[in-house]
Parts: C-alpha cells; structure tokens; sequence
C-alpha cells in the first residue's frame, strides 16, 4: 500500500520528521486528504504522519504558486486568475485544469443569474396572479382561422 512504500523511503522519515518537529500548525485538510488517500488506493484509513506529510507538501506547493504568482502580479498586492494562470503557464496539466475549473465557476455563475431571473419572473407572475386574477386571454382571429381551416388540409381522409 501507499503507507507501506512510504514508510520504506528514507525520504519519507525525513519528511516525517520534518513534519513533526517544526510544524505545528492546524491540521485543516486532515479528512479530505485521507479520503484522496483512500480514493487513489491506500488504506481506508492512513497512517495520520502519512496525512500530515501530505498536508505539509501540499501547502507549500500552493504557497509557492501564490508567492511566484504575487511576484509576477500586474497590480501588486492584487492576486488575479490571470497571474495565477501566468505562473502555471509551463506545465499542461496545471494549466489546463486552472482553465478548466475557471471555466466551469463561469457556467455556475451564469446558471445562477438564470436560475434568479426565471425565479424572479415567476414571482412576479404569481404575484400578478393573485393580486388581478388569471388574465383574460382573448381569441385571436387570426388562431381561429388558422384552425378552422385546418380539417381537410393535407390529410387523406
């Protein structure tokens, strides 16, 4: 297991150690990371030092992005997407999932407003309902020989 191949590697006791001597800081993604363990085929339930480590590295990582990416940012002390985008721009994967997920808010975003203004529209409708009663539609005599004209047209009878 995963456990096992990293508990073998001396890299692994040396982030171990790493880990459990100078950082003591919140453990925040504790059950989320266990779960990622899980789900790419670790144990159920993995070694908490394993967790930590992971913990710790992914951290970095997403601290070193940020750092690079504020170093790089068009308006200083102003994070964007785009200097985010900017700094991942070397590596494919990154880049294209950044994309991807950006990508995907926006279609959130817009289904919400969707979702807001068609909820508005009803309210008002019932609203309108209430207050006035069903409105009187009246027939258009343009539907009515429209209709009219229509029993024999076309059909083999």
């Amino acid at each position: 297991t995963l456990d096992q191949t990293l508990a073998r590697s001396s890299l692994w006791r040396s982030m171990a150690a790493m880990a459990g001597s100078s950082r003591k800081r919140p453990r925040t993604f504790k059950s989320e990371l266990g779960s990622m363990v899980y789900g790419f085929g670790g144990d159920e339930s993995p070694d908490p030092q394993t967790v930590d480590v992971l913990e710790d590295l992914m951290i970095d990582f997403v601290a070193g992005i940020v750092q690079r990416a504020s170093a790089a940012a068009t308006k200083p002390g102003k994070l964007r997407a785009q200097d985010l985008l900017y700094t991942i721009r070397k590596d494919p994967q990154q880049w294209g999932r950044a994309k991807e997920l950006l990508l995907l808010k926006k279609e959130i975003e817009e289904a919400k407003k969707n979702s807001e203004v068609n909820t508005n529209a009803v309210e008002t409708l019932e609203a309108y309902t209430v207050e006035n009663g069903p409105p009187d539609v009246p027939a258009d005599d343009a539907d009515a020989q429209l209709h009219s004209g229509d029993e024999g047209v076309g059909l083999n009878k």
